[in-house]
């Protein structure tokens, strides 16, 4: 029998170190692409079609994130804020300057403001970038795996 001390365990299940906040930020910034990719193979295999599973990867990106926002409020706030209005600063500068543009502004604005702008407050709210290249190389030991 084996047994493993927290050293070689934290090296294991990244999970374990003791600054879960980088962790559960590390994670949720890239959760969102493991989703992604499974939403991906189970369309190509015709196991669901793409609507259907459209609502079921948007709740599960969001659950990481629900935390995630704790920490990024938490450490960052100032850039939270700052990350939005700049961003819709933008959006409604260019529906004004450009109102051609309002049906693709609309279509992209959901990934905008929920995807993309969280997965960079995400990652600049880190603040040991250690941790996230230990999340990084084990999530993509679990997706080879997998």
């Amino acid at each position: 029998m084996i047994f493993l001390s927290y050293r070689h365990l934290k090296y294991i299940l990244p999970m374990f170190e003791k600054d879960k906040g980088d962790n559960i930020l590390s994670f949720a910034a890239f959760f969102q692409t493991a989703v992604l990719m499974l939403q991906e193979l189970l369309v190509v295999s015709n196991i669901v079609s793409h609507e259907s599973f459209r609502n079921v990867s948007i709740l599960l990106s969001a659950l990481p994130m629900v935390l995630a926002f704790y920490y990024i409020i938490k450490r960052r706030s100032i850039l939270f804020i700052f990350t939005y209005i700049l961003i819709l600063l933008v959006t409604l500068s260019t529906l004004i300057f450009f109102p051609d543009n309002e049906q693709y502004l609309m279509k992209g604005a959901f990934y905008l403001f929920f995807v993309n702008a969280p997965s960079f407050l995400c990652l600049a709210s880190i603040r040991d970038i250690n941790n996230l290249k230990k999340n990084l190389i084990g999530s993509g030991r679990c997706f080879t795996v997998a």
